[in-house]
């Protein structure tokens, strides 16, 4: 994870049902972009949105590589 972000608009109670809809917004060669929301599902409110960029690495080296 080189990137993460997240804002809380509305907050989440225990017993809240919630719908957590995630997209892949970006390729590159070694890493990729994402963003999410997070909606109550009894009143359709988003309550958190976010993203962030995860880097595809060697785990020996700490060097990235190109996405498979």
């Amino acid at each position: 994870m080189a990137h993460n972000e997240c804002d809380y608009i509305l907050p989440a109670s225990f017993d809240d049902s919630l719908e957590i809809l995630t997209r892949i917004s970006e390729v590159k060669n070694t890493s990729f972009t994402f963003s999410h929301l997070v909606i109550n599902k009894k009143t359709n409110e988003v309550i958190a949105k976010g993203g962030g960029v995860l880097v595809h690495i060697n785990l020996k080296t700490k060097k990235s590589l190109p996405l498979p």
